[in-house]
């Protein structure tokens, strides 16, 4: 089954209230193509992203939502 992630960030990023440029992220890995945790970038104007901390990655949904609330 293949699944879009784009509409669960777009709602993981609304239930956090981010600034307009701040959004959730899905980490793939490349060479397996799985999700391997998420992350908070600052979108771009040119459509690049860029972690808002690097070192802020997440395994898990539930320890992505401990940090944040």
């Amino acid at each position: 089954m293949k699944i879009e992630l784009k509409p669960i960030i777009d709602q993981l990023t609304e239930c956090f209230g981010f600034a307009e440029k701040c959004k959730v992220s899905a980490l793939i890995d490349d060479s397996t193509n799985e999700l391997v945790g998420w992350m908070v970038v600052k979108a771009n104007e040119d459509g690049t992203i860029e972690p808002i901390d690097k070192d802020e990655k997440f395994d898990n949904l539930k320890s992505l939502f401990h940090f944040y609330y």
